[in-house]
């Protein structure tokens, strides 16, 4: 095992230094960050030692360099310093840095444990470029359409799926706090008890307690004060974030992945605000839900690195969902892929059924025979791809109608909240790719561009929620109001869209306009079933995103 120790000060690095080589490992020492950028392309160590606090670029400073460098992005880090600062604490996790050790109670022989820990970790994965794998050739081209060469795409077993995801994805440990989060079984003291163990989590705890959200009175300076200050709940939350973000989000580079979990963040705020008892497992698990909607599909993108863009243009191609295309990969139902990597991650059955049967229903396998839960979910899904958080641009979208509201009231929160979960989201975000200028302007550029010249009249049969997600879309497309029918003759339209199953019977004499008219329906329409009118167009619900914006903005 190579080892580089990284430290100005000769007093503490160089006993350290004999110590290890004394046990047989290979060391190198620097005491810049210069000198250790230096070393590392000659000497390629298998663990970096470094301290936090040193002259011109410090270690914090020196990680981020590291982890930018594609080659050194997975180089396991140990952390010295002789400062217990929370907020150093965090911003080491960030860069996915689990191993924090302080120079007062530092011992050799725990720097050799973990040492060999990180290093047999590290040994242990295989990297997805490794993979043996054998390809399939598929025709992307879209029916009738011959105008899009066949891809090659690789084709990978699901077990070799599963196995990556158990080496790439959440350490075992993380994984079991995961699992405890989502168990309605586990109470406080549980929690507690692993959350000591943690000392980046219990920062991170201390740090959310004294916000102004739940501080009370002077501030809570153990663990103890802030788990009664957040309570049960918000502890779960606290911590299935952490869990998340630590495990997954430092090795994300894809494009899709970090909108996948922009998604997964606005569907926790959302799904947060169902305070319904029937709705999840347990009181409360809503944020849970939400928070692991998209997490089988970012740990595919993540397996799959370098693969997954030829199976995201085939995809596009196809104007098909990310989920059929992955099913085409694998060669398994999609609903077997995802509760596979859910259950190996360790994620309770209690959770991770209701997340897989909202993901058939994002699959487009639709409503019908799913929970009461999946189907909240697949509602509060399409209220956040109409606001922005979609990964793709050509997922479907649909109508969520009043029986959906009057089954769940509290989902009509959401639209009163998107505004203030499209801030928190984008927060979040920024707070994790810093770093990343370009990648957080692909993030902030929205699919869709607002036309304000395009005036749109809206109406919406009876079953339609009027705020729903058509509407939502529609209004970040274009100048969208909605009137009664018998405004539609008003010339200031560009254009018309109506939400119904019924569109001759809602325009019996034709359409009174020469705008064009769009109809947005449920069941299957035949062309005599369409009102008589110049410029008459209709998209069945779902329908890709991208269709409804290429018609609309054709007006």
């Amino acid at each position: 095992m190579r080892v580089l120790l990284v430290d100005d000060q000769p007093v503490f690095r160089d006993p350290v230094a004999a110590g290890l080589e004394s046990m047989s490992i290979e060391v190198a020492c620097a005491d810049s960050a210069t000198q250790a950028l230096d070393l590392m392309a000659r000497f390629h160590p298998d663990v970096v030692v470094a301290d936090l606090a040193m002259p011109a670029i410090n270690g914090l400073e020196f990680i981020k360099y590291l982890r930018s460098r594609g080659h050194y992005r997975l180089t396991p880090v140990i952390m010295l310093t002789a400062h217990n600062d929370q907020r150093f604490i965090i911003e080491a996790a960030k860069l996915g840095i689990r191993d924090y050790m302080l120079k007062s109670s530092f011992s050799l022989l725990d720097l050799v444990q973990r040492l060999r820990s990180r290093f047999t970790e590290a040994s242990g994965s295989q990297s997805p470029s490794s993979v043996p794998v054998s390809s399939v050739l598929l025709d992307p081209s879209p029916p009738g359409d011959a105008s899009v060469p066949p891809i090659e795409l690789p084709t990978i077993t699901l077990q070799q799926l599963l196995d990556g995801v158990a080496l790439k994805a959440l350490k075992p440990q993380a994984a079991k706090m995961l699992g405890m989060c989502a168990s309605p079984e586990i109470g406080i003291a549980d929690l507690e008890k692993e959350v000591r163990m943690d000392p980046v989590l219990s920062a991170r705890i201390l740090q959310e307690a004294n916000t102004t959200t739940y501080r009370r009175g002077s501030p809570a300076n153990k663990i103890s004060e802030a788990i009664s200050l957040l309570g049960l709940t918000n502890l779960r939350n606290i911590v299935a974030s952490s869990v998340i973000e630590d495990g997954v989000l430092t090795d994300l580079v894809e494009e899709d992945a970090w909108r996948a979990w922009q998604h997964s963040l606005a569907m926790a705020r959302s799904m947060g605000e169902i305070d319904d008892a029937k709705v999840g497992p347990y009181p409360g698990s809503g944020y849970i839900l939400g928070l692991c909607f998209n997490l089988p599909l970012m740990l595919i993108v993540q397996f799959l690195g370098d693969r997954y863009r030829p199976i995201r243009d085939w995809a596009e191609a196809q104007r098909m969902a990310p989920a059929k295309a992955v099913e085409k990969v694998f060669g398994h139902p999609i609903d077997e892929i995802y509760q596979g990597i859910l259950l190996k991650i360790g994620l309770p059955g209690q959770i991770s059924n209701f997340v897989v049967e909202a993901l058939q229903a994002n699959a487009g396998v639709g409503l019908d025979g799913l929970s009461r839960t999946a189907r909240v979910m697949d509602a509060a899904n399409h209220w956040c791809r109409a606001n922005g958080f979609a990964m793709l641009p050509f997922h479907p979208l649909r109508a969520v109608t009043r029986e959906e509201l009057r089954e769940t009231p509290a989902l009509g929160k959401i639209p009163f909240r998107i505004g203030e979960i499209r801030t928190e989201v984008m927060s979040s975000s920024y707070e994790y790719l810093r770093d990343s200028k370009a990648l957080r302007k692909i993030l902030e550029k929205p699919f869709f561009t607002q036309r304000g010249d395009i005036r749109v009249a809206m109406h919406c049969d009876s079953w339609v929620v009027a705020d729903g997600p058509i509407h939502q879309f529609l209004a970040n497309l274009c100048d969208l109001q909605i009137v009664a029918l018998d405004h539609f003759d008003d010339p200031k339209w560009t254009g018309l869209v109506v939400v119904t199953d019924n569109p001759k019977g809602m325009f019996p004499m034709g359409v009174p306009t020469k705008a064009p008219l769009l109809v947005l329906h449920r069941t299957a329409l035949k062309k005599e079933d369409l009102p008589q009118g110049a410029r008459v167009g209709a998209l069945r619900l779902p329908c890709s995103m991208n269709e409804i914006a290429r018609a609309v903005q054709s007006f």
